[in-house]
């Protein structure tokens, strides 16, 4: 009998896919697991235990979630509904404001809706509705919605039989207009005729001043009526031109990406000028606004306007740049990096690097640009792990924490549960891990470092708070006491309970209330939930050669823990009280170091199972096997 030992000193490489369980040539195989359930990948190569999540506020059924960061000290959560908006600190589950739409939204149209922040006011966007702002008046309880006015919006001749021939800008301009030709006429002093109305030749007009020209006179001219705007609701014929999809801030200007009915355009404003879309007139500036169409050789509806080292454009066919080092009329030009297509989930900024889901909702993509190709590249972030992500909902970010360094990429999927990507390019930490809870996921905000859920529960959706000092679900917490008042969710069912660290087991609530065996300086109840990580198969390397699909097994497993309690390999306890002096009636100490234990039977897959039954701290940093064969 044969034995062998081998190390995995590493698991940044998070989960991967089943379909990869045979790929024992991939370097990260190597640094991979097979599964990875509520733990976040560490920086350093182990995976952590993930945190519970606090019980904040019970929020209406398709609530959205939006973060409001005014201040390093001043941050928000905006739960959103199609009747309100509700502000709460990220923390916390009092509502500090609440303010009402002037309309009722639909759940289609507060699920599509896009948001960006500048300074105290967001700006809202949808294709059916006008821009929105919500304003901080001042206080954490002042809050304000109005109706955006958008200036000198651009024209757009959705009629083709209405296009002009020539513009009268006020400026001398001697030319001869043909019959049926059309002028149109935006001079600014409406003496001459309306302005931004368009009038057609009924006469042949020669050598004349379109300056001067009298365009009320029937004789010569028939009124073709106004101009219409590229976007809006203005009343009769010109009803349901739409408004915008999505924007975002750019170089002192406010973009707009695509709307309803010019699905493939972007606007720019004004510089330092928001809300004034003028495109100038005959003499245009480089600070004038924007109007350009993406026209290529397939239909490309923006779905996303994104501000990072360039301006980004995502479209539903494609993904562009606008590579102008200063943004300006005459600078502004358009080009096609990549054609995979995006979704209408919100993309996320990291080092240089837009994260966006691809138009299936399947696979992330990282918008890179490549000095080697000298353009950017989509290449695919999530292809390692694509079991775990499918029909993304929503998605944000973490750079960083006052507990981590990871910058963590959170990923909503339509099954209820989470994808989470441990990123720090640089470094090359690029791991996926799942995390579940009893319930589903629904929404996901990141405000400063606090990381906030929109939770489904038996038919409730909950407003719950990442913290990593609770180890519990849906949990509710006290001090100094042996009791915990909880929700309807928790009464007279089966829950856990925590006191200074001590775990009890199940235990039935009584009414309103969860009662500890022990009086303590913080108590917490809550939900349990699965933490498991296995291994992928171990691969023996022998003379004979790789020796991974034949039957042999583990004899000896060595874990390398930090801070870590109630860990279980295959099913058997390793971190448990040790004989000693004095040892009882106390807290079981947290274990950092090594622990062993010795297995039995042989098998074709030789994986291992860490998993825990106690909402206990756990970090496993490393293994170490010994096969035999």
């Amino acid at each position: 009998m044969a034995r062998q030992r081998t190390q995995q000193t590493s698991l940044i490489t998070g989960i991967i896919s089943p379909t990869l369980l045979g790929r024992t040539d991939l370097e990260k195989y190597y640094s991979g697991v097979a599964e990875a359930e509520n733990v976040v990948i560490s920086p350093h190569g182990g995976m952590t235990r993930r945190g519970g999540l606090k019980h904040l506020a019970t929020v209406t059924t398709g609530s959205r979630l939006f973060s409001f960061e005014f201040s390093i000290s001043q941050n928000y959560v905006f739960v959103l509904t199609t009747a309100s908006l509700i502000v709460y600190f990220p923390n916390s589950g009092t509502p500090l404001a609440t303010v009402s739409w002037a309309t009722t939204l639909t759940t289609t149209q507060l699920k599509d809706m896009d948001i960006i922040q500048s300074a105290d006011t967001v700006i809202i966007v949808h294709e059916d509705f006008n821009p929105i702002s919500v304003q901080r008046q001042g206080s954490d309880t002042s809050w304000a919605i109005a109706n955006i006015t958008l200036t000198n919006i651009p024209k757009f001749d959705f009629d083709s039989t209405k296009v002009p021939n020539y513009t009268n800008y006020g400026v001398s301009s001697t030319i001869t207009v043909k019959i049926d030709q059309i002028v149109y006429n935006n001079d600014g002093n409406a003496v001459n005729g309306t302005d931004e109305f368009l009038y057609k030749a009924v006469t042949l007009r020669t050598s004349i001043d379109l300056s001067t020209e009298d365009y009320t006179n029937i004789t010569n001219w028939t009124s073709l009526g106004i101009r219409p705007d590229v976007w809006g609701d203005t009343g009769g014929a010109l009803v349901d031109r739409g408004y915008l999809r999505t924007c975002t801030f750019h170089q002192g200007r406010l973009c707009f990406g695509g709307s309803k009915s010019k699905p493939t355009s972007v606007w720019c404003s004004v510089i330092n000028d928001f809300f004034n879309f003028d495109t100038g007139g005959a003499d245009v500036q480089p600070d004038d606004a924007i109007f350009d169409v993406l026209d290529t050789n397939q239909f490309n509806a923006v779905v996303n306007i994104v501000s990072s080292r360039t301006l980004q454009v995502l479209t539903a066919g494609g993904e562009f740049t606008n590579n102008a080092e200063l943004l300006t009329p005459s600078t502004s030009a358009w080009i096609r990096d990549t054609g995979y297509g995006a979704s209408r989930i919100k993309p996320v900024v990291l080092d240089g690097a837009t994260y966006f889901m691809d138009r299936f909702r399947k696979t992330v993509r990282g918008f890179i640009y490549d000095f080697n190709e000298g353009g950017y590249t989509t290449p695919p972030i999530s292809i390692l792990a694509d079991s775990i992500i499918t029909d993304v909902q929503d998605m944000d970010i973490v750079r960083g924490s006052s507990t981590s360094v990871s910058n963590l990429l959170y990923l909503v999927n339509g099954d209820g549960t989470v994808a989470v990507f441990n990123t720090m390019r640089k470094e090359n930490i690029a791991g996926w891990t799942k995390w579940t809870t009893i319930g589903t996921f629904k929404r996901v905000a990141v405000t400063g470092d606090v990381v906030t859920f929109i939770v489904e529960r038996d038919g409730t959706e909950y407003l719950e708070a990442l913290d990593t000092s609770l180890l519990l679900d849906h949990s509710f917490q006290a001090t100094t006491t042996d009791r915990v008042t909880v929700d309807t969710l928790l009464q007279n069912s089966e829950i856990r309970i925590v006191a200074d660290g001590v775990t009890q087991k199940n235990i039935a609530t009584t009414g309103t209330v969860a009662i500890a065996d022990r009086v303590g300086a913080v108590v917490y109840a809550g939900l349990n939930y699965t933490v498991k990580i296995k291994t992928l198969p171990i691969s023996a390397n022998t003379q004979a050669g790789n020796f991974v699909n034949q039957p042999r097994r583990v004899t000896k497993c060595i874990v390398t823990l930090y801070q870590s309690r109630g860990v279980y390999i295959n099913n058997e306890l390793v971190t448990s009280r040790k004989f000693g002096i004095n040892n009882l009636d106390t807290t079981l100490a947290l274990k950092t170091g090594t622990e062993s234990v010795y297995l039995l039977g042989y098998n074709t897959d030789t994986s291992i199972e860490i998993t825990q039954t106690n909402p206990e701290p756990m970090t496993v940093l490393a293994l170490d096997l010994e096969i035999s064969f």
